[in-house]
């Protein structure tokens, strides 16, 4: 195991034992996009929760990479245009990463995720480049990357 990595503007989030870290610049909608599919996976009967908003720290391990949230930061998400809110009721441990979300601009993003993989904590894992902003397909993409129903 190696020592943690911290990514900068990363949120992670795990939904049915799957992690998922989103990137990209500061207002590319990680946050936004990390709620959606909190809340779709939730409605959808599926365990879904947060495990680290902001900053993510990344311990790379024989089987992969583990996401956890650094202790100053644990049950908060920040709102943009509102500001850090307290949400314990969203909060999940340490997960597994299963794909990388990197969110560009949208002449940047892949229309196809032909087994596109990203580099992160040295470790090469599947990931799909997906248009920032609102982006309502977005949700939808990470769900099939998943194996989880495109529908939720």
């Amino acid at each position: 195991m190696s020592a943690p990595e911290t990514p900068p503007h990363g949120t992670a989030i795990a939904i049915d034992g799957h992690g998922v870290l989103i990137t990209g610049a500061p207002g590319a909608g990680k946050t936004a996009l990390a709620l959606s599919l909190i809340g779709r996976a939730r409605a959808g009967g599926y365990s879904a929760g947060l495990v680290a908003d902001d900053r993510v720290l990344l311990t790379a391990t024989d089987d992969g990479v583990t996401a956890a949230c650094p202790p100053p930061i644990a049950g908060k998400v920040e709102i943009r245009g509102w500001g850090v809110v307290d949400a314990p009721e969203l909060v999940s441990g340490p997960v597994r990463l299963a794909l990388i979300v990197r969110l560009v601009p949208a002449d940047h993003a892949l229309r196809f995720a032909v087994d596109h993989r990203e580099p992160v904590a040295g470790r090469e894992l599947p990931a799909l480049r997906l248009p920032e902003g609102p982006a309502p397909t977005a949700a939808t993409a990470v769900f099939a990357a998943l194996g989880l129903p495109v529908w939720l």
